[in-house]
């Protein structure tokens, strides 16, 4: 039994070898050309999809047809292509239920080579492709999953060594080829939710917000200037937010949505660094940075909605 296992992780080792490390045939048209990677869920069925940046030219991966129940945990959840677009990690799809999501990596036909944990949620590939940060269902902590080795780490431990405090951390980015800093959601206790700057090798954290309002779902734009997220509106019923933009110092750029009664999600950046798109009201949108301008690339319904997850 070992030894089959072993040969499987070997033929795994050589495959991602020949998929990230060694010069290949050309890609087809759909890796090649600039597309967004996202997930389409309805009742007891989850794709994982792409699509022109003008919402054109829907093409579908993956499909699941789930057990009923939630489909964004017992379907697909997440997705995120490798640098290349050679393959992705998963969360979600089978084995995986409501209170847990298994961690798959899934080749560009959609079909699915080894599946990589139980327990994962919010998976993010390195830049050199070689390992995936996520977190777990329960708990706080960050963790780093070695491709090769299949070895497993704690990047943050959700309790603090020093003062024994325990924080719930979520794993939303990583800079530009830089896999040393993570870009995470900090909450404490009942706090509203920080974000923050966590350097894995000195093992420090900066603070990008520090307030009693709640900022979410923040993601580094791919020249590492600019980071997007979104701060809740206080008081706001049903509970809304915004999106705005900071500096990587956490200065203050500018508000890019201005509504009051939507809520916006689920956010990811453009390669040239200038749309970003992202989820509201279950409809997948994208929003010039420059001009403001928002377009609707797809329009949920009732049984129908939409979860970007990447743009390359």
């Amino acid at each position: 039994m070992r030894n089959n296992l072993y040969s499987k992780r070997r033929l795994l080792v050589l495959s991602l070898f020949l998929y990230l490390g060694c010069p290949g045939p050309v890609a087809p048209p759909d890796q090649q050309e600039e597309r967004i990677l996202y997930i389409r869920n309805a009742e007891n069925n989850s794709q994982i999809c792409t699509i022109r940046p003008d919402g054109s030219d829907v093409q579908v991966i993956a499909d699941y047809d789930h057990p009923e129940g939630d489909p964004f945990w017992e379907g697909y959840g997440w997705a995120e292509w490798s640098s290349d677009k050679s393959m992705l990690i998963v969360a979600g799809g089978p084995g995986s239920s409501k209170d847990n999501s298994c961690m798959w990596l899934m080749d560009v036909n959609g079909e699915l080579v080894e599946k990589l944990a139980h327990d994962c949620w919010k998976p993010m590939w390195t830049h050199d492709d070689q390992m995936i940060i996520y977190r777990r269902s329960l708990g706080g902590d960050i963790f780093g999953l070695n491709i090769t080795t299949m070895a497993v780490d704690t990047v943050l431990k959700a309790r603090d060594p020093q003062s024994g405090d325990f924080y719930h951390y979520i794993p939303s980015d990583i800079f530009p080829e830089n896999d040393i800093r993570l870009l995470v959601g900090e909450t404490y206790q009942d706090s509203d939710v920080e974000i923050i700057i966590y350097d894995s090798v000195m093992q420090d954290k900066s603070y990008l917000t520090e307030n009693e309002i709640d900022e979410g779902w923040p993601k580094v734009s791919p020249d590492g200037n600019t980071v997007a997220y979104t701060r809740h509106i206080e008081g706001s019923y049903p509970r809304s937010n915004n999106i705005y933009l900071m500096t990587a110092e956490g200065d203050s750029i500018a508000q890019i949505t201005s509504s009051s009664t939507n809520y916006h999600w689920f956010i990811i950046w453009s390669p040239g660094s200038d749309r970003l798109a992202f989820r509201c009201n279950n409809d997948l949108l994208s929003v010039h940075i420059q001009s403001g301008a928002i377009d609707t690339l797809l329009k949920a319904d009732e049984e129908i909605d939409y979860y970007p997850m990447d743009w390359r």
